[in-house]
């Protein structure tokens, strides 16, 4: 049977390429391979169709990078020719590669610049003397530490063999120290305070005498002299100067001597029955004070203290202290007082009192000095801790009221005691015989 001849493959029309490509040499006849005996197959009679090869055309002129480029199917191709390949666009290799080595030395650059920072902040700073500069002797590392030498079977055998270090540490601080401050303090003591001339204090007799600071008068609303304390002892009117309408204010009839309540200007407080006698037989002195007021001596005492309080619990904290003391010199009350304080006659204030004796007022004009023959009497303001004085008008009117009795003397028990003494000496007598 014979077989119909293959048909012989069409050459296609191969459309103009551009001159940048290469115009592909002309494939060989392919070799007609014998007939192999095989059973014969029955086969239905084909009729030869022509291979259709699309074909792209395009315009004359180079490719553009968008223009496509159609082959023909390697199956139709023969073995000895290679398939038309399309060109590759070419990439930006020398620009990357640019960038990878820019990018690498910065790295460096940075690297380098961390490690000084590391290494400068790992070096040991040595603080020397700032008298003995470089006397830092220390044998750095010199204690031949060849650990990193480890003989990694190096044959090499360490021929340093550590020749016992010549350097025998020399160093031996050959700056000696050699300081040529050499410490010669040229201050010497010189000091010349030994005879130190304020040994003697002249000061012994420190005549500083602390003046208390004494406290205003309370509010007096009628401006009469007299506190609001003392119109309620007195018995006269707070917002009225002139109780009594006699032309006289309330607190200079009270600092004279008179009644600020009766009509009868003349009417002495004495006679009146505003005010108590006190009387001291003891030390021979009376004086007046509000009624119903405590005039008492210490427990205990000789007399010569008197304490004088208030009846009411609006002026507890504050009296009068009358004071005897002996009066040996016979001074008068403003000698005893320029003695006593040490001052000059023109710093002593003095007063009168009713009964026309002069004394004399402390510095402070809380305290008031009388004197007689035989003694000093003080009649003081005592206002504890307050703030304000309740009555400084009645203080002074009492003062002013003292007046002194007769004093009587006894003199019998030293007549006594002599006639004893003649005893004893008749008792001598008789021992002799």
């Amino acid at each position: 049977m014979d077989f119909p001849s293959a048909p012989q493959p069409q050459t296609p029309t191969t459309p103009p390429m551009p001159p940048a490509f290469p115009t592909p040499s002309p494939a060989p006849a392919p070799t007609p391979v014998p007939p192999q005996p095989m059973m014969t197959p029955t086969f239905p009679s084909v009729a030869a169709q022509p291979v259709q090869i699309p074909v792209q055309t395009h315009a004359a002129g180079p490719m553009g990078s968008d223009d496509q480029i159609y082959t023909m199917p390697e199956k139709f191709i023969p073995a000895n020719q290679a398939p038309v390949t399309t060109a590759k666009r070419p990439r930006k290799t020398m620009t990357i590669i640019l960038i990878v080595v820019i990018v690498l030395a910065v790295l460096s650059i940075i690297g380098g610049v961390a490690f000084y920072v590391w290494q400068m902040m790992s070096t040991e700073t040595v603080v020397t003397d700032a008298n003995n500069a470089v006397v830092v002797n220390t044998p750095v590392n010199n204690a031949n530490t060849n650990s990193a030498n480890t003989n990694l079977d190096n044959a090499n055998t360490n021929d340093n063999a550590n020749v016992v270090n010549v350097n025998d540490d020399d160093n031996g601080n050959d700056n000696a120290n050699a300081n040529s401050n050499a410490n010669d303090n040229v201050n010497a003591d010189t000091n010349t305070n030994a005879a130190n001339t304020n040994t003697v204090n002249t000061n012994t007799t420190n005549t500083n005498t602390t003046t208390a600071v004494v406290p205003p008068p309370s509010k007096d609303t009628d401006q009469d002299s007299l506190t609001n304390e003392e119109e309620k002892i007195w018995g006269t009117k707070a917002d009225l100067p002139d109780t009594d309408s006699d032309g006289y204010n309330d607190g200079v009839e009270i600092l004279a001597g008179y009644d600020p309540t009766s009509a009868v200007s003349s009417t002495r407080l004495s006679a009146s029955a505003l005010v108590s006698t006190f009387t001291n037989s003891e030390y021979n002195y009376t004086l007046l004070y509000p009624k119903n007021w405590l005039a008492e001596g210490l427990t205990g005492g000789d007399g010569s203290e008197i304490l004088i309080t208030p009846n009411t619990l609006d002026l507890t904290g504050q009296f009068i202290a009358i004071t005897v003391a002996g009066n040996p010199t016979g001074f008068t009350a403003v000698d005893w007082y320029m003695d006593t304080a040490d001052v000059t006659e023109a710093e002593v204030e003095t007063f009168t009192t009713f009964a026309g004796q002069t004394g004399a007022w402390s510095t402070d004009h809380t305290t008031a000095y009388l004197t007689d023959t035989d003694y000093v009497y003080a009649i003081s303001y005592r206002y504890g801790n307050s703030d304000t004085l309740y009555f400084p008008a009645t203080h002074e009117m009492m003062l002013k009221s003292m007046t002194f009795t007769e004093v009587t003397t006894k003199k019998k028990d030293s007549t006594n005691t002599n006639e004893n003494t003649n005893e004893d000496s008749n008792t001598n007598a008789n021992a002799n015989n």
